[in-house]
């Protein structure tokens, strides 16, 4: 009898041996035993960490799927870096680069967390206890749905009802699971696609779950907090142009960290473990990391990295696939402010230029991962601000993005002068330079149906050299395996794609 691929792994987690935080994830235990104890629930909750911090998900695939798909970097060929078809716009429906990988890891956490959402109310042991860990729960399994449709499906202004390009094509989300009973049923009744208006709906319903659980509980290094749920939500509100709830949620999220790195630290510290600008950040240790199969080990070659070095940025030794090039005009954006530090960031590479967001330490591969920074947070309220109807939101709106801009430039962006369009362009713009690497310039372009050109380079050649959307590749296609064993997504493909044989 074939399995249902969408819900086939049959392990509460997915983790390795050991999770980052160095604690025991009860991975192996039977799902009966596990939810016999807390302590075994908790420690099930660190494989879900795990499965996040995976090279599949967060540990390389969303930030590298989103530069390789952006404007500002291209994508050696002949390196034997996967991520070629994606960074070239050349899957299909039988061979869709890594989207079989990132459909299997994600709906791996989804049953994970499902499990834990759905039988910890009947584990004995402390309440407050088992508040936090439903509300982490919550929060890691509206997170993985919001990358689903990332990934998989069309931002809201496409497929949501009343979006600016809606058309019913692009309506599908993801499928949804989000009980026991839908868990256990999935097998013998597979599921299709929700329709994506639904989808974004369930996703906030988990955000905010989290939310009423995890207010007030201890923020913890590497896990998620009550903080980075709200500056999650303002990430979502973002997506769908609800720019109040954007607004609420940020101000929210600011609760916890409200200080960016002066100027002058900013070279030697803005990529440190825990650096105190990251409001979420996943940790790796020297015995458990993701060797090479970690970001920076697939991004750039080691540079030396010491501003005081004369050769600082040059190669220091030739490691890794070293395979994404920036392109010039990022650099030329970056560069076109004399002072701006995150000219920094460019370095040599085995071809052109390098981008050392990551630095590892001891070695290359040893870096951590920002899910939420203090940056992002800033940026979405700046950008929704300048949408609000509020009085003096353009105001409010260029104060929050001259809490990056100075930080960065130490200097204030004088845009008092500015229309809206100019500002929004503007902060669009400075959310380009900050947040390279981090999963976000690609999508916020997608999400507001901006158009772009890309630097004919590497894989980028005259037939995907401009993205539009109308390129079925914008999103992955629902993989072939899921459809091969489930009947009732068959009919259910990304436009575009060839139609299931």
């Amino acid at each position: 009898m074939k399995k249902i691929y969408l819900l086939g792994i049959l392990v509460v987690m997915l983790s390795g041996c050991d999770h980052f935080l160095d604690r025991t994830p009860y991975d192996n235990m039977d799902e009966d035993i596990v939810f016999e104890k807390l302590e075994h629930v908790q420690g099930a909750l660190y494989g879900v960490y795990d499965a996040i911090s995976h090279e599949n998900y967060y540990g390389r695939q969303v930030y590298a799927y989103e530069a390789a798909k952006g404007p500002d970097f291209y994508v050696n060929s002949g390196t034997g870096n996967r991520f070629e078809r994606e960074n070239g716009y050349q899957e299909s429906s039988s061979s869709g680069g890594f989207a079989v990988d990132t459909w299997e890891q994600l709906y791996g956490v989804v049953k994970a967390t499902t499990n834990i959402i759905g039988r910890i109310d009947n584990v004995p042991g402390n309440e407050e206890e088992k508040k936090r860990i439903k509300g982490e729960a919550h929060a890691l399994r509206g997170l993985t749905y919001f990358d689903l449709m990332r990934m998989f499906a069309y931002p809201p202004i496409f497929s949501c009802p009343g979006g600016a390009k809606y058309e019913d094509k692009y309506k599908k989300g993801v499928p949804l699971v989000l009980t026991i009973e839908e868990l256990n049923s999935v097998i013998t009744t597979p599921i299709g696609r929700t329709d994506a208006a639904t989808c974004y709906e369930k996703i906030l319903h988990e955000l905010n779950q989290a939310k009423i659980c995890l207010k007030g509980m201890p923020v913890k290094q590497g896990e998620i907090s009550y903080y980075a749920v709200c500056a999650l939500l303002s990430r979502v509100y973002l997506y769908l142009g609800k720019w109040e709830e954007a607004i609420t949620e940020g101000e929210l999220a600011l609760g916890g960290k409200s200080k960016m790195m002066d100027y002058s630290e900013y070279k030697t510290n803005y990529y440190k473990p825990f650096c105190k600008e990251n409001i979420w950040e996943l940790a790796y240790t020297a015995t458990d990391n993701l060797s090479t199969a970690a970001l920076n080990y697939i991004i750039r070659y080691p540079t030396i990295d010491n501003p005081e070095d004369p050769k600082d940025g040059k190669v220091s030794a030739k490691q890794g696939y070293a395979a994404y090039s920036i392109n010039s005009l990022w650099m030329n954006t970056v560069k076109k402010d004399a002072k701006d530090v995150r000219s920094y960031l460019i370095c040599d590479n085995r071809k052109g230029k390098g981008c050392r967001r990551y630095i590892g330490d001891p070695t290359h591969y040893q870096h951590n991962i920002p899910v939420v920074c203090l940056a992002e947070v800033y940026l979405n309220l700046a950008e929704a601000y300048a949408e609000s109807s509020r009085p003096n939101g353009l105001k409010t709106a260029l104060d929050y993005m001259n809490e990056v801009h100075e930080a960065r430039t130490d200097e204030t962006f004088e845009g008092g002068l500015l229309t809206k369009q100019e500002l929004i362009d503007a902060i669009l713009l400075e959310r380009r330079k900050e947040l390279v690497l981090l999963g976000h310039t690609y999508w916020d372009c997608f999400r507001r149906a901006i158009p772009f050109k890309r630097e004919r380079k590497g894989c980028v050649t005259a037939a995907n050299e401009n993205i539009d959307y109308t390129l079925p590749q914008v999103v992955y296609p629902i993989p072939e395996n899921e459809m091969d064993a489930n009947p009732n997504i068959r009919g259910e493909q990304n436009p575009g794609y060839a139609p299931y044989q």
